[in-house]
């Protein structure tokens, strides 16, 4: 028993090594092409600028006007970056790493494990994405002053849901990252297009009401729909959709879970199929270079 117990403690000991490398390695690359200080920079404007075209589009339309309102759509855009980061993060490593770098296998040779390297190289992202998130939950709090805080005291199921829908975006992207192990570099099309794919059917910037029947019952089987309902939840107090309200929170998290253990399984099978198939082609230094 104690032999076992030294087994696989030096197993996570290792394992939680190479993610450190990876997630180092991930922001020089990711942050190295200026200084810390126009990065920090832009790291805050980018997300501020994108945030404020979303607010004056709805309040030139006219179709959103109260301070609820406006903050159930401001908050679900700007959770959404953690999903497009965390997705792009650990599926756009493949192409960089062999493609622009020539170094993927080398990583196979290595003693790192590739999936551990995977999610410690998005780790830059989810970095990047919880300051640009912070942001601007503060420039919305005190500057717009919407009404963005936490209700009821419900911290822990807020931390709860958002570590839910990570998880779930991170097990996508690995599906993702095996795909372009078997695919040319042209691979990262699927990347953006899933994303954007999931920024429509989850709701992020209007309730999943306005979306066409059959839309709407393909949203519930996004795990993307139960997280930005419960983050909305939690920060605005209120929902403004009518499909997502006759949802309870312990409904939505439940929902969330077990979509997100779906996820997890279809994202390991995906890259663990996807692997075969690249080892069994040669394809671990395939060069698409167009």
């Amino acid at each position: 028993m104690r032999a076992v117990y030294a087994k696989w403690r030096g197993a996570l000991r290792s394992a939680w090594a190479d993610f450190v490398w990876a997630a180092w390695l991930g922001w020089q690359i990711d942050s190295n092409w200026t200084d810390p200080w126009l990065f920090a920079v832009y790291s805050i404007i980018k997300p501020v600028s994108s945030s404020l075209i979303l607010v004056v589009m709805f309040l030139v339309a006219g179709r959103l006007r109260d301070a609820a309102g406006l903050a159930y759509i401001f908050a679900g855009n700007a959770f959404f970056i953690y999903v497009s980061q965390v997705l792009l993060g650990v599926s756009w490593t493949v192409y960089v790493d062999r493609e622009e770098y020539r170094t993927l296998k080398y990583v196979y040779l290595g003693a790192s494990r590739i999936i551990t390297y995977l999610l410690g190289r998005a780790f830059a992202n989810f970095g990047i994405a919880t300051m640009s998130v912070a942001v601007l939950m503060a420039f919305g709090r005190l500057v717009l002053r919407m009404p963005l805080r936490v209700h009821d005291g419900r911290w822990l199921y807020g931390l709860v849901v958002l570590m839910l829908g990570i998880a779930a975006a991170a097990a996508l992207g690995l599906g993702l990252a095996g795909i372009m192990l078997v695919t040319a570099n042209h691979g990262s099309i699927i990347s953006e297009s899933l994303a954007g794919v999931l920024y429509l059917l989850a709701g992020v910037v209007f309730p999943i009401d306005v979306l066409p029947s059959w839309l709407q019952k393909i949203s519930l089987w996004v795990p993307f729909t139960y997280w930005t309902e419960g983050l909305r939840r939690v920060l605005v107090g209120t929902s403004i959709s009518q499909s997502m309200a006759r949802f309870s929170d312990t409904a939505i998290l439940a929902h969330l879970a077990v979509q997100t253990a779906a996820a997890v399984v279809l994202g390991l099978l995906v890259y663990a199929v996807s692997e075969r198939v690249m080892r069994s082609r040669g394809l671990i230094d395939m060069l698409t270079e167009h």
